[in-house]
């Protein structure tokens, strides 16, 4: 799709935005603006349904398909876009120990961040859904904080895995998962 066709709307940055990608441009390699939330999934049974449920919410909210903008600009905007991949990735760990795993976490968490984001392309996050075993995902979302807040993140976390359980229908809601956020 040709990219300007692509465009869904341009806004003006929050005054709180304009803060955040000011330092962000500041201190690019700081990371200081790069959570990354970390959940220990016990019971996903059907990835198919997970990844169906993250793509649904990816499409309801505009701002996980928002880059910036601000080169050659008097003030930055956000440039919203219609259609995006959901950057979505799978490994399989399950023929590592639980100590290995735990190993390869803390290194994959701390190489992840170094990545960062281009604040001009979207989207500014990254799903990973690592397998632990057969029914046990350790799921990594990064994202920028110029798209979401910690408050807000527990709210789309929440709506995933509602939709999850609409898209497979005997999961057990309150028994999925445990929630641990990494600063």
């Amino acid at each position: 799709m040709n990219k300007q066709k692509n465009i869904e709307n341009i806004y003006p940055l929050s005054p709180m935005q304009q803060g955040i990608l000011f330092h962000s441009l500041l201190a690019p390699d700081a990371g200081a603006y790069v959570p990354q939330v970390c959940i220990t999934v016990d019971g996903l049974t059907d990835v198919i349904a997970f990844q169906k449920a993250w793509s649904e919410v990816f499409r309801r909210h505009s701002i996980l398909r928002t880059a910036f903008r601000w080169e050659k600009r008097d003030q930055p905007f956000q440039v919203v876009y219609q259609v995006l991949d959901l950057p979505w990735q799978q490994q399989d760990w399950r023929e590592f120990s639980p100590s290995e795993q735990q190993q390869k976490l803390e290194d994959f968490l701390e190489e992840d961040r170094k990545q960062g984001f281009d604040l001009k392309i979207a989207p500014l996050f990254r799903i990973n859904l690592i397998q632990l075993t057969e029914t046990c995902y350790q799921l990594v979302w990064t994202q920028h904080h110029l798209i979401i807040d910690g408050w807000s993140a527990g709210l789309v976390l929440k709506e995933v895995f509602q939709l999850y359980q609409v898209f497979h229908k005997d999961t057990d809601l309150n028994n999925l998962s445990t929630y641990n956020k990494r600063p």
